[in-house]
Order: C-alpha cells, then sequence, then structure tokens
C-alpha cells in the first residue's frame, strides 16, 4: 500500500462547488489529512491573491501552485520557483489578439496584481469577483520592462474560445497555451503546466511523485493528474476527458475529494 505524501486540488469546479465555496466534508477531509502530515497544494491558474483568502478563510496550511504552474509559494508563502512571459510577449499576445479582431478581454498577471484591457468587460467583472481582487485598467506598456508575466487570461466567448485557443496556439507554438473553463485561455511561458510543477514542488519537498494523488476538473489540469501518482477525475470534468482517466470521484457538489480519500484510507 503505498504511503501518501501529498494531495494537490485545482480549485474551481473541484475544491470548490458551483456556489465556489468548499463543502463541510472537503474541508474536514482535508483538515484530517494535513493534521496526520500530508502536504497539501492549492494547484490553480489563480493568482496567488486569488488562492491566499481561501486557505485562510477555511484555516488550510498549504503551499500555493499559482498561475498554472509558473510560481510555486511554500506555507510561509515565500516564492520557491517562478518563471513567466516577458513584457514584450505579453505585448505580442495582446497584439494579435487585435489583429485577429478577437472579441475577448484580457488580463496580465503578476505575483502582485493584474492589469485589464477594459474594466468593464463582463469577463474581467466575473474574474474580479472570482479571485476576490480588483484588477487595473493600465496598458501592458505600463509595466515596468523587467517584469515577469506570470499568466495572460484571455476572457472568450463559449462558442469562440476554441477557434481562439487554435489560433493562439499556431501564432505562438512555443508558448503554453490551454483552457480552464468554457470561456477562460491561459497562455503562460512555454513548458509551464501544472505537471511541471507538481514535479518541481516534490523536487523541492523531497517527496515521491508517486506518492501524491492530485484532483481537476479541465483540461488544463490533465497533465498534472497524469504525473501525479493517482490523479483523480472529477465528475463534473468534459466528457472528452473522462475517457482519459481511470479514476472517476463524484462531482465539486456532491464532496468528490473526500471520498476519494476516504477510499484511500486516509480518513
Amino acid at each position: 500500500m503505498k504511503k501518501w505524501q501529498a494531495v494537490f486540488s485545482d480549485v474551481d469546479g473541484t475544491l470548490f462547488n458551483d456556489a465556489h465555496e468548499m463543502t463541510d466534508n472537503t474541508l474536514k477531509a482535508l483538515r484530517k489529512i494535513i493534521a496526520d502530515g500530508l502536504l497539501f497544494v492549492i494547484a490553480s491558474g489563480r493568482a496567488p491573491y486569488g488562492i491566499t483568502w481561501i486557505a485562510d478563510k477555511y484555516g488550510l496550511d498549504a503551499c500555493f501552485l499559482s498561475f498554472g504552474g509558473a510560481l510555486l509559494l511554500d506555507e510561509r508563502r515565500e516564492v520557491i520557483f517562478e518563471q513567466g512571459l516577458s513584457k514584450t510577449e505579453a505585448l505580442e499576445i495582446a497584439q494579435f489578439a487585435k489583429e485577429q479582431n478577437f472579441a475577448i478581454g484580457y488580463g496580465v498577471f503578476n505575483r502582485d496584481y493584474w492589469i485589464c484591457s477594459d474594466k468593464n468587460n463582463p469577463g474581467v467583472i466575473a474574474e474580479e469577483k472570482l479571485i476576490h481582487c480588483p484588477s487595473r485598467a493600465e496598458p501592458i506598456t505600463s509595466l515596468k520592462d523587467d517584469v515577469i508575466v506570470d499568466k495572460v487570461l484571455c476572457m472568450c466567448s463559449p462558442g469562440e474560445i476554441m477557434t481562439i485557443r487554435d489560433r493562439m496556439r499556431e501564432r505562438f507554438p512555443s508558448l503554453s497555451i490551454t483552457t480552464s473553463s468554457s470561456t477562460l485561455l491561459e497562455i503562460n511561458k512555454g513548458g509551464i503546466n501544472k505537471a511541471e510543477a507538481l514535479k518541481k514542488l516534490c523536487q523541492i519537498k523531497g517527496i515521491d511523485v508517486e506518492n501524491t494523488i492530485a484532483f481537476g476538473d479541465n483540461y488544463n489540469d490533465e497533465p498534472m493528474l497524469k504525473a501525479a501518482g493517482r490523479g483523480v477525475l472529477m465528475s463534473n470534468a468534459p466528457d472528452g476527458l473522462k475517457a482519459k482517466f481511470t479514476y472517476l470521484t463524484a462531482d465539486n457538489n456532491h464532496d468528490g475529494i473526500a471520498l476519494e480519500l476516504a477510499r484511500l484510507g486516509l480518513l
């Protein structure tokens, strides 16, 4: 029987239910494994300021895998790894979107704050509410030349996101471009994903990757789930993902994480 050492969990659609809250059973389960000495990692495309309030609200001692893997923070919330885009790359992405007449809003994130294309864009408004952090309506040119852009987030319409994703991938083949929901397109430095971040954090913490459990619900979680010792997909995941995974659990509204941890004898 494996000696599990760490649990990685995505947030939206996984750790959180559809009301953007953690269920009581999930919270009890996580507090139990943390008390038993397992490392808990909140693994999200969110900025660290979009994760901090979660750990604080629910009283969870956790590491942060932020920006889809571009930034890692330890339990003391100190940066232990960061690799992002340059200001020039962020400008090129925004210029391409403008040239192609993509109907999107965008956010440009670093570890301290984020700027947006339009404060009135519905996608920007929704993102501000989701991560509990207001944006700044500033041009990308306002950023310092040496800034690390951890992520560019494109807010798209559901009917256009896959076309925009494919066009972005064609134009920027060296970057990591994936969807995290039916409307959000995440753009990171090439080679950045949750899987590589999981491996990096395990290396830093002296944890065997085979002794990790990972939970997720969308395509940006797929590499992490495949890299972990046990990758568990939530049943609210897209049908296209379900055929790729052996381990499925209940959906995010019905204690999927807690049920799987109990199944593994951790509760």
